[in-house]
């Protein structure tokens, strides 16, 4: 039962679904299904198996818009996460409202305009208060 949901989570995250949403549909299916125990075992079989996949080897670059690819800003945050190859992949999210998130071995440099506003608003709801 394991390997079933290990290899359904590992094929949709290989389609290119956002992790966020297979882990939360997956979570609710074990749920539903009452097999609730298993969910830190999938996640470590389907942590093992990108591993061994090596999906984690490329970096990863999230940004708003095509036109916000910007070699040069890329190069430089993939330098501070000490990536050794100047490869990514490339995902475009509007959500991030602009620049870019940067993400490699399990780092990441968050660049985007939507962290910025929530931090802002966040400053500004906590000195009102």
């Amino acid at each position: 039962m394991k390997d079933t949901y290990i290899k359904v989570g590992f094929e949709l995250l290989v389609s290119g679904q956002p992790v966020e949403l297979v882990l939360k549909n997956l979570k609710q299916v074990m749920a539903k299904k009452r097999h609730a125990s298993l969910w830190l075992s999938v996640l470590k079989g389907l942590l093992l198996l990108i591993e061994s996949e090596n999906l984690l080897a490329l970096p990863s670059v999230v940004v708003a818009k095509e036109k916000d690819l910007v070699t040069e800003k890329i190069n430089q945050l993939l330098q501070e996460l000490s990536s050794e190859t100047k490869d990514f992949t490339t995902t475009i999210d509007p959500t991030i409202v602009g620049g870019m998130k940067v993400s490699h071995n399990y780092r990441l440099i968050d660049k985007s305009h939507k962290t910025k506003l929530i931090n802002l608003y966040q400053a500004i709801v906590s000195k009102t208060n």
